[in-house]
């Protein structure tokens, strides 16, 4: 007779279901990787009280069944220490999933396993940790993945060269000079990014760049806007020093700026332009399709399948 199946929860916040990033680290990710799963796991979504309500999380947390994997990202980061700990006695294991928030001492030490969203921030975290300011303990990368809707999204043939912004368009910095050449799509809340998946498709090339921000050793951007470009089966701009760009494209990416100034920004789209559908685009778009399958439902459940394995389920 098999093992028994394990639950694997996906914890949430109420009221915070709706937003991007946890819809797509909760829902969407539980639907990409669920047919791919082993029957070891059984995968579901619970939703835990809010920070304003710590003797509710406490309570919550006691009235969990024993013996489930407890998975927390982002908006359930804000757990109650001592509800913490309460799960985790009461848990297999304890994964918390940082994405982009910062990486605080406090909560670090109540994961059994750091899950980190980049390759990048699975570096920072160990140099923090060899100088003792993050919590010890295993990490494991489990790329940050797309929207569930991109899965289906279908490809049109794209023979004329355009560029596009995907996202919200107070985070990009776009130069005077290009501003009548980039299309910006507002893709601020879940609802407007369902909208304009339709008009994303027609578009060869996205825009990937951010405005300047003070760098911070405790907090790193997952590559979503490559990750978004990626499914969509097309190339992308960016800069060298975004997290996990070179480490995800590899360094002789041909469309890799390699700083973010306005020069540098117009002479990486103007060699995009100039090399739109040429040997050099096509083995763009070639690293481009290597990484559509690292957050293929396959790849992304066996990450999840080997953090399981790291709190001790076969």
């Amino acid at each position: 007779m098999g093992q028994a199946s394990l639950p694997l929860y996906f914890v949430t916040r109420y009221g915070q279901s709706g937003t991007g990033s946890t819809q797509m680290r909760s829902a969407d990710l539980l639907r990409i990787i669920s047919p791919y799963l082993t029957a070891r796991l059984r995968p579901s979504i619970i939703t835990m009280p809010g920070p304003r309500f710590p003797v509710l999380q406490r309570l919550w947390a006691r009235a969990r069944p024993k013996g489930g994997i407890y998975f927390l990202t982002k908006s359930a980061l804000s757990i109650d220490p001592e509800a913490a700990d309460i799960l985790r006695r009461r848990s297999r294991g304890v994964a918390l999933d940082y994405i982009d928030s910062d990486l605080t001492l406090g909560l670090s030490q109540k994961a059994d396993v750091h899950v980190c969203a980049s390759y990048a921030q699975e570096d920072r975290i160990k140099a923090l940790q060899a100088r003792g300011a993050f919590a010890p303990g295993p990490t494991k990368v489990i790329l940050h993945n797309p929207s569930h809707a991109l899965y289906s999204l279908a490809v049109p043939r794209r023979d004329q060269f355009a560029t596009v912004y995907f996202g919200t368009p107070s985070v990009t910095r776009i130069p005077e000079a290009l501003a009548n050449q980039i299309t910006i799509l507002d893709t601020r809340d879940h609802a407007s990014f369902l909208a304009a998946l339709p008009d994303l498709a027609r578009f060869p090339l996205h825009y990937c760049f951010r405005k300047d921000r003070e760098v911070s050793d405790l907090l790193v951007k997952p590559f979503t806007k490559g990750i978004t470009a990626a499914m969509c089966g097309v190339n992308l701009i960016t800069s060298r020093d975004v997290p996990d760009a070179v480490r995800l494209l590899g360094d002789d990416y041909p469309f890799l700026a390699t700083g973010s100034t306005d020069a540098e920004i117009l002479d990486a789209h103007s060699r995009a332009r100039t090399l739109f559908n040429s040997p050099e685009w096509a083995a763009g778009l070639e690293r481009l399709g290597a990484l559509k399958g690292e957050v293929s439902g396959p790849s992304l459940a066996r990450r999840v399948q080997d953090l399981a394995a790291m709190m001790g389920v076969d």
